[in-house]
């Protein structure tokens, strides 16, 4: 049988595992995880007062578009860029994280203090809280750790430009 010391051991190091998967979840470069990324819905109604829709879209794979707003105060220079795929933020130069090291904390304490989420996500953590009776939080070493460590953000891919299509390589 364990000790009380080496359930706690164990179950503080599941609570960092879960602080270190957010972490690295939100330093993923990913659309959705860029400042300047925006849902937008697409248009899916075939008439607009009677007439027929200009803007109707007829091929639905979603009901929204992921676009970049980098520029989009200056409609003059804003060129729409579309980052609906994962390898457009890999490749963008501009991305930027949404989240901030203050947010991701309250987003992981907030989950380790919802019992329904642990429940649902981290049964583990959930079941040592209750042996323990104790609720989970994150220790001051792993707060000072999300507090020190900064956010880092893979460089972006290169862009490798395409071939002409009569050029034999």
């Amino acid at each position: 049988m364990k000790s009380k010391a080496e359930i706690l051991d164990h179950y503080n190091s599941l609570i960092s595992d879960i602080a270190s998967a957010r972490v690295k979840a939100a330093e993923a470069r990913l659309p959705r995880f860029c400042k300047y990324h925006l849902e937008h819905s697409l248009d899916v109604r075939k008439q607009v007062g009677g007439e027929p829709n200009p803007r109707y879209n007829f091929i639905i794979t979603s009901r929204t578009l992921g676009l970049c707003v980098k520029g989009s105060e200056d409609p003059e220079t804003w060129n729409g860029d579309i980052c609906e795929d994962d390898v457009d933020a890999q490749r963008c130069p501009y991305f930027e994280l949404k989240v901030t090291k203050e947010q991701l904390l309250t987003q992981v304490n907030k989950e380790l203090s919802d019992l329904d989420w642990l429940k649902q996500n981290q049964p583990d953590v959930y079941a040592l809280a209750w042996v323990l009776e104790e609720t989970p939080k994150l220790s001051w070493w792993q707060r000072l750790w999300l507090k020190l460590r900064p956010l880092r953000v893979r460089r972006a891919l290169p862009v490798v430009p395409l071939l002409p299509s009569g050029d034999p390589k």
